[in-house]
């Protein structure tokens, strides 16, 4: 095949494909939105006379899977008033607002929590459950502790745009392909965009991005002679792993171990916002007593939450001391019958002794009491020619 052949084929290969691309209707890659249709009107063909379906550039209701007869500017917006939130605490608390409003703006809060989250619009109703609400708050909060939302930027409306379907007490998407304009907006990272105006989410319509952050916990534990009176100090330490901001409050203590008793102090607070590898510590201690001679007293941390999707509690490593002995016995008989003169068959009471010169209790210790015949006009024998260990 001859050069020339080849490029021609070349050419007519780009040729066809921009013939098959020009023939994609405009807004193919939007032709579902989150789940929902798009919306036609039936007209008639001016050359055939026939009538065929246009699409008249808007989509089903989010909710009720319904066209609307009404074009979208003869409806309403999203939320009456738009939205003025600058930090994330008030936008929270205007989305809470909005739903327990009733009404137009319940709807509208419930479809920007859904379509927030990435819901279609099978994605459970008009109701928001606890789950959710708690999912887009620690999004909400993540984002903004971060620096990655725009609180007042502004976006060119030539995109999916949405708005309040009055006839159908629901919401829907339609686009605009001119005469558009900007208006001032609330943009997230990620591509998700709130109309300042009317609260209309616009733009990809990508959800928000969950949070992700985790917390560790470590303890370290330092001390003196480890004597009685000597006080045990552990350092109880929280961190946050990250890579996002901490989305709420984590309680933090610390829990006893080992030959500790159970007991603990007020829970300590690791604040809401905390940043990537930042952390939080607090110092635990305990005296030792001479009963704690051979035990072992072991403190740990606990946290809790875990992490933005975990409720439960993490627990560091334990950090211990073992308490040493360290003590003298002394062993001794009553000095009372120093001295006595006794006869034959008399009977003679003895009490003895083994005392603890300390600093802690001692180990378990055999004792017992030996006794010595000593035959008339013997020598007592004294204590250090004893054998050790006497019969």
């Amino acid at each position: 095949m001859s050069k020339r052949i080849k490029l021609f084929n070349k050419i007519l290969l780009v040729l066809i494909a921009t013939i098959i691309i020009s023939a994609v209707p405009f807004g193919i890659a939007q032709a579902k939105v989150l789940g929902t249709d798009k919306c036609y009107d039936t007209i008639k063909d001016p050359k055939t006379g026939k009538k065929k379906d246009v699409w008249n550039n808007a989509y089903e209701g989010y909710f009720t899977r319904e066209c609307a007869t009404k074009p979208w500017n003869k409806q309403g917006n999203v939320i009456n008033g738009g939205v003025s939130s600058s930090n994330a605490k008030d936008l929270i608390d205007d989305l809470h607002s909005w739903y327990n409003g009733g009404g137009q703006n319940k709807i509208g809060a419930a479809f920007i929590v859904k379509t927030m989250l990435g819901k279609d619009s099978k994605g459970g109703g008009k109701t928001i459950s606890s789950s959710e609400w708690n999912d887009v708050e620690a999004r909400i909060k993540a984002l903004d502790s971060s620096h990655k939302i725009d609180w007042h930027a502004s976006i060119n409306r030539c995109t999916t745009n949405s708005y309040y379907q009055s006839e159908n007490s629901d919401d829907s998407f339609y686009k605009r392909d001119s005469s558009c304009g900007s208006d001032p907006a609330i943009k997230f990272s990620g591509g998700y965009v709130l109309d300042r105006k009317c609260a209309n989410p616009l733009g990809s319509l990508d959800p928000l991005p969950k949070p992700d952050w985790k917390v560790k916990t470590d303890s370290s534990v330092s001390a003196g002679s480890l004597l009685p009176g000597d006080n045990i100090t552990w350092t109880h330490t929280v961190t946050n792993k990250g890579p996002d901001a901490t989305t709420s409050d984590v309680k933090y203590n610390f829990k006893n171990h080992g030959d500790l008793s159970s007991g603990s102090t007020s829970d300590k607070t690791f604040s809401s916002g905390a940043s990537n590898g930042s952390s939080k510590n607090f110092t635990s201690s305990y005296t030792i007593t001479s009963n704690d001679a051979g035990n072992n007293l072991c403190r740990s941390t606990i946290a809790n939450p875990t992490a933005w999707d975990d409720n439960g509690t993490t627990e560091s490593g334990s950090a211990c001391k073992t308490i040493p002995y360290k003590y003298v016995l002394t062993p001794s008989i009553n000095n009372s019958i120093a001295g006595m003169v006794v006869g034959e068959g008399s009977t003679i009471n003895v009490v003895p002794n083994v005392s603890n010169a300390g600093p802690t209790k001692s180990k378990n210790t055999q004792w017992q009491i030996s006794e010595i015949v000593v035959q008339p006009g013997s020598t007592i024998p004294v204590a250090s020619n004893l054998p050790a260990a006497p019969c």
